[in-house]
């Protein structure tokens, strides 16, 4: 259950990215980009582990579109630079701490 939770909170954070064109690069800092592409790739090698696997992605994916999809729209029209200023500053904090 623990992480099936997890795994709704990284597909929030995807879905938040996505709005921002990010999605990627937030889905390789999460650690789920190589699965979620293997399970693109080849879906019915292993159906029900894949389906496992990606259901609580894809929930918080619709979660975050549901939810925050007004607001991130409002940051970029109103707070454009700032808001893709915050994004890149999450990115770029999470890379020093692997470098």
């Amino acid at each position: 259950m623990k992480d099936f939770i997890i795994k709704i909170i990284k597909g929030i954070i995807v879905g938040i990215a996505a709005m921002t064109a990010g999605a990627g690069t937030f889905a390789i800092i999460l650690g789920i980009y190589d699965r979620c592409m293997e399970i693109i790739s080849n879906p019915f090698k292993g159906f029900k582990d894949n389906l496992k696997y990606i259901t609580p992605i894809l929930i918080g994916i619709g979660l975050s579109a549901l939810v925050f999809g007004n607001v991130v729209i409002y940051c970029l029209n109103e707070y454009n630079a700032l808001t893709r200023c915050v994004f890149l500053g999450i990115i770029i904090r999470r890379y020093t701490y692997i470098i």
